[in-house]
């Protein structure tokens, strides 16, 4: 039950942010966080210290709430030390009663902690049940909203908060942990606890640091260099039988998939009668009417692949930031049905876990006007790329038209906003072009691979994917294939005007160096 609690501190931790004062960072956050971080550690690590250390920490935390203003605005959400309880019996007693509380009356919540339970009904050990991610499909839009507010006061705050928001978003996705650097941290001594969040941060820092020393293996220098993973994004291709395809099963989903395409169907008719009572109304733009139309039809009865389903999620963002237009023109009753068809959209692309990643990692690497702008001629020099003639046995035509019907809307909207983008650019263009980047990226990823295995290094292929790959050249003329791909590379980093993009593909530079040296 301890472990059932540590879940419950780390997914209400977020509502710190409701009572925010001036310098509630250094007085309330700082103590959460580390009542927050003992109880999880000792779930994790049930040792006598570290039930201390907790101890200690609940302590302080408990003290945090002391304004009755505060105490009043945080009591709906966190349950002071009932909730933040190392003792066994105390920490029983608040996993009864979290079902009941205001917070798990949600439906996002209680799925999680129903998630849990189960969990330990079935015999889980507390440590796998702590590595999982916190939300089992998607976090609710309050608590994301709430936690991103915080951890900007965080990092604005000049204190060096960015290790505690590494930290819960570590834990947040599930994401393996250190013992040796968790239990140093929660292990600090009071005095150091007591000299305010820039020494102790600083002193995590330097522990962290520490350790990583400490730590480092003895590697032997590789002759291949390695090709990073690919990251959440629209397209994330794969090697299949010597092809770069676009996998076609269904992208991954916390939900039921009959549920979630019966949850699709109900959508797209939806939709559909909108659009149809729309067009009652002489008075409503008909293109509105028709975008409407063309987004149902986009709609499938099954669960789609997972480039189709950032693409409805980007569609919604279109819908949702024309909002305000449609209360303008539109009779309030349709305005209102309007937005709850956004809603339902939102909610049902927010089943599937990638989306939520690709959303959480672009909130962190937002672009910049001149890498939008050069991102436009990357994404035209790719696709032209991938459709050359000694492409074609190689990548499916999928990719490049997936490619463009990514930055069709993109290159309108740079147009559209000329000079002064992306300062006018909406959230939902941004995190198009952010989407656009990371697919460039994971093609160019696969491309690097297969030219890798297919390299005379006499480096063995360690894993399936370069093997695969590497029978992507084999299997056909291989010096015309190589050819392609070494110089498709090159004009990544060459060709196409990348001053401000640079970085994004820094990973290139070896690949490129052992090209030329071969």
């Amino acid at each position: 039950m301890v472990a059932l609690c540590a879940r419950e501190a780390l997914r209400k931790l977020p509502f710190v942010q409701t009572a925010k004062h001036d310098g509630y960072e250094e007085c309330l956050v700082l103590p959460i966080f580390r009542a927050t971080a003992a109880l999880w550690a000792f779930a994790n690590y049930p040792r006598p210290d570290i039930e201390r250390a907790a101890a200690r920490a609940v302590s302080e935390a408990d003290d945090a709430f002391a304004d009755k203003i505060i105490d009043a605005r945080l009591r709906p959400a966190i349950l002071r030390k009932a909730l933040f309880s190392a003792d066994a019996k105390s920490a029983s007693e608040a996993a009864l009663g979290l079902m009941s509380s205001a917070f798990n009356r949600n439906r996002g919540a209680a799925a999680a902690l129903r998630a849990d339970a189960a969990a330990i009904a079935s015999g889980h050990t507390f440590q796998n049940i702590l590595a999982c991610k916190l939300w089992p499909a998607a976090r609710p839009r309050e608590i994301t909203r709430l936690w991103k507010e915080l951890k900007q006061d965080l990092l604005s705050a000049n204190r060096d908060f960015q290790v505690w928001a590494k930290w819960y978003d570590a834990r947040s996705r599930g994401k393996a942990a250190v013992e040796a650097i968790e239990v140093a941290l929660v292990t600090l001594c009071d005095e150091i606890w007591q000299k305010g969040a820039k020494f102790v941060n600083r002193e995590i820092i330097e522990l962290t640091a520490r350790h990583e020393v400490r730590k480092r293996p003895e590697i032997a220098p590789s002759i291949t260099p390695e090709v990073p993973p690919l990251r959440p994004a629209a397209l994330e291709p794969a090697w299949s039988r010597g092809r770069l395809i676009l996998p076609q099963n269904p992208s991954g989903t916390g939900s039921d998939y009959v549920v979630l395409a019966a949850a699709l169907k109900l959508l797209r008719s939806e939709i559909w009668a909108l659009a149809e009572a729309g067009e009652r109304y002489c008075t409503i733009d008909k293109r509105s009417i028709a975008c409407l139309r063309n987004v149902a039809v986009r709609i499938p009865g099954f669960v789609p692949a997972q480039n189709e389903i950032f693409f409805l999620a980007h569609v919604n963002g279109f819908l949702e930031g024309n909002s305000r237009v449609i209360h303008e023109m539109w009779p309030e009753f349709l305005a209102t049905r309007y937005d709850e068809v956004t809603r339902h959209l939102d909610r049902t692309v927010r089943q599937f876990p990638r989306w939520c990643d690709f959303v959480s990692n672009a909130e962190e690497e937002q672009l910049t006007s001149d890498q939008i702008a050069e991102l436009s001629r990357l994404a035209t020099r790719m696709v032209a790329a991938l459709r050359e003639d000694k492409a074609k046995d190689l990548i499916d035509p999928a990719i490049p038209l997936a490619l463009e019907v990514f930055h069709a809307p993109l290159q309108r909207g740079i147009e559209n906003t000329g000079e002064q983008m992306p300062g006018t650019m909406t959230v939902s263009m941004l995190l198009l072009a952010n989407d656009l980047l990371l697919s460039v990226d994971n093609v160019t990823k696969r491309v690097a691979e297969a030219a890798l295995a297919n390299n005379n290094t006499g480096a063995p292929k360690a894993t399936a994917d370069e093997a695969d790959a590497a029978f992507a050249i084999e299997e056909k003329d291989g010096g015309e294939a190589y050819s392609w791909m070494t110089r498709t590379l090159e004009g990544i980093v060459k060709d196409t005007p990348l001053a401000a993009l640079r970085s994004k593909f820094s990973w290139l530079d070896p690949v490129i160096a052992l090209f030329r040296d071969s």
